[in-house]
């Protein structure tokens, strides 16, 4: 498994709550090894002396981008969950049990280039984990029921606009239905493909596909970065999200 050093979270300015796999990080602790340890998050009621530290909390499956970086540290921000961060390549479905969420980041390329990708979809569909797919991960849960990606006729990167967003969706509670986000991205969900089984629950200016969501499932899929800083509601909708999580 990979492994990522306190350092490696950019600019981390709240408590760390984050784990890769084989370490736990506190404020407090070196990089500790391999050996199992237990943790008790605000939320845990039943015997945390039974639980090993990767059966709880927040999967995040990153897909070799430097965004994973910044999203962790959002989420750190906005959660008590603690975080565990698997590389794209070496997901199994294991690693889903006990999680309350899983969040699939950015990355580069198409979905289908990212092998553990469609698997991990796949599991949190079949067990009703909450799924929340951000850029890359919001295409390939597309492609996963159905839809086709298209390539923009430009490359957009670190662009601000605004979006219309159904402000009934728990994902976006509490969040303007103009929403100012970030976008860096190749590729969209065609909209005249997408299946009954998602919802269009945010689009362009441009009528593009912005976000999307099941209709009976908790899962969900952003074209846009929340954690990028042209998305000043980024935290409120991953808090949103980790409210269904937990």
């Amino acid at each position: 498994m990979m492994c990522f050093s306190s350092d490696g979270f950019r600019r981390l300015t709240a408590k760390p709550r984050l784990e890769a796999i084989g370490f736990l990080f506190s404020e407090k602790s070196e990089q500790k090894p391999r050996n199992p340890r237990k943790i008790q998050p605000p939320w845990l009621t039943f015997a945390p002396e039974k639980l090993d530290r990767l059966t709880v909390g927040v999967l995040l499956l990153d897909h070799q981008d430097s965004f994973t970086y910044n999203l962790a540290e959002l989420i750190a921000e906005v959660s008590s969950l603690p975080l565990t961060i698997v590389p794209s390549s070496e997901w199994y479905p294991e690693l889903l049990e006990g999680k309350k969420g899983v969040i699939l980041s950015p990355g580069p390329m198409r979905p289908k280039d990212h092998p553990g990708l469609f698997p991990c979809i796949a599991a949190c569909t079949n067990r009703n984990v909450p799924l929340l797919g951000v850029c890359l991960g919001h295409q390939g849960i597309g492609e996963y029921f159905g839809a086709k990606l298209t390539r923009l006729p430009q490359v957009i990167h670190g662009r601000k606009k605004t979006i219309q967003i159904q402000p009934s969706s728990p994902l976006f509670a509490g969040i303007p239905q103009a929403m100012e986000v970030g976008l860096y991205h190749s590729w969209m969900l065609e909209k005249e493909s997408v299946p009954e089984e998602l919802d269009i629950i945010g689009l362009s200016a441009e009528n593009e596909i912005m976000a999307v969501q099941h209709r009976e499932k908790p899962i969900f899929g952003i074209q846009f970065h929340p954690e990028s800083f042209l998305s000043p509601t980024g935290a409120q909708l991953m808090r949103n999200f980790i409210r269904l999580c937990s």
